[in-house]
């Protein structure tokens, strides 16, 4: 595991506190990150670490050699070491987007998932990227629950602790004019979790339980 380590140092610019915190979150939900990613390139890798390879996956499949070169010719950057690009921020929206799917389940994403994702899913991937910069990260908790379909029925859609422990911004999602309207916003740990930051207002039909199949 140790030479796999060194050998991802090599090949990548990443920081060691990104390739930690990285395995740390990829170690936290391994099968959803399985499930997204291609099995057969994780098995051509030939390691023998299964968080690592994942971790390569990722790496490669968003900051490719060529799109980092380029990058740093347009930058005019002489030296690699500038350039920083973040896997961790990579599993953060791939968390927070499998968050939402689940939340919606199928049936709601049919009606009101392109909107979700056009106008709420990049918002909170940023919020979250940037409290994670400033206060850490040490867990990440989807909607998944006992309500119905297995999904919790109240607001939460995603919540994030702090390397302190501490929630740290909480994705949520409320219902209003007798479920005829969402109000997509989010809280956060500098105002106690008052204030509904970025509300985005969907309308549709009446909706189902949240995380309901077809």
């Amino acid at each position: 595991t140790q030479n796999e380590l060194d050998l991802i140092r090599q090949e990548t610019n990443l920081t060691e506190d990104d390739i930690q915190l990285s395995l740390d979150i990829i170690s936290e939900h391994s099968s959803l990150f399985l499930e997204n990613a291609d099995v057969n390139v994780l098995n051509s890798y030939g390691l023998e670490d299964q968080n690592i390879a994942l971790l390569k996956y990722f790496y490669d499949i968003n900051y490719p050699s060529i799109t980092l070169h380029a990058f740093a010719v347009s930058q005019n950057v002489s030296n690699n070491d500038n350039i920083q690009p973040r896997v961790a921020n990579v599993l953060i929206r791939v968390l927070i987007k499998d968050a939402l799917k689940k939340k919606m389940g199928d049936k709601i994403k049919k009606e009101i998932g392109d909107e979700v994702k056009d106008k709420v899913q990049d918002k909170w991937i940023a919020a979250a990227e940037k409290e994670i910069d400033k206060h850490g990260y040490s867990k990440f908790v989807g909607p998944e629950g006992s309500g119905a379909n297995g999904i919790r029925q109240g607001e939460h859609v995603f919540e994030i602790y702090g390397k302190n422990g501490n929630s740290i911004i909480r994705g949520h999602v409320g219902l209003e004019q007798n479920k005829a309207v969402t109000n997509w916003h989010y809280h956060l740990k500098y105002d106690n979790f008052v204030d509904h930051h970025e509300q985005i207002l969907l309308r549709h039909r009446s909706l189902p339980n949240w995380g309901t199949p077809n």
